[in-house]
């Protein structure tokens, strides 16, 4: 991965975006994984495990199916489990209950939310 993008192939094209555009990765299925922007959702091949590898410090594996950009939280659902990446959400990640103390502490942290 260059620095600061994220290079992939999705549907036949290549795509180098930012970074910090990602609002989080989720897998759907076996090796699909979708990378979530706030403007688009793209569909790639590959692992959570890979993609967790390069990326950067600032990405956080909350569920075994999501690795979420800790810059771009707005809030924690901590009824529901999830991560909201806006006021009106149309996107959300889900939050393991094993792993939502550990997010919420690194949000705390370093990561503030917005």
């Amino acid at each position: 991965m260059e620095e600061n993008k994220f290079v992939f192939k999705s549907q036949g094209n290549f795509y180098s975006i930012d970074v910090g555009e990602i609002l989080f990765f989720r897998t759907i299925k076996n090796h699909v994984v979708e990378v979530v922007t706030s403007d688009k959702t793209y569909q790639i091949y590959g692992t959570l495990a890979h993609i967790n590898a390069v990326t950067p410090e600032y990405f956080f594996v909350s569920h075994r199916s999501c690795i979420v950009n800790l810059k771009k939280v707005y809030s924690v659902d901590t009824h529901k489990n999830i991560i909201l990446f806006s006021e009106k959400p149309k996107e959300f990640c889900k939050v393991s209950r094993s792993n939502k103390k550990h997010l919420i502490k690194q949000l705390q942290l370093g990561y503030n939310l917005k």
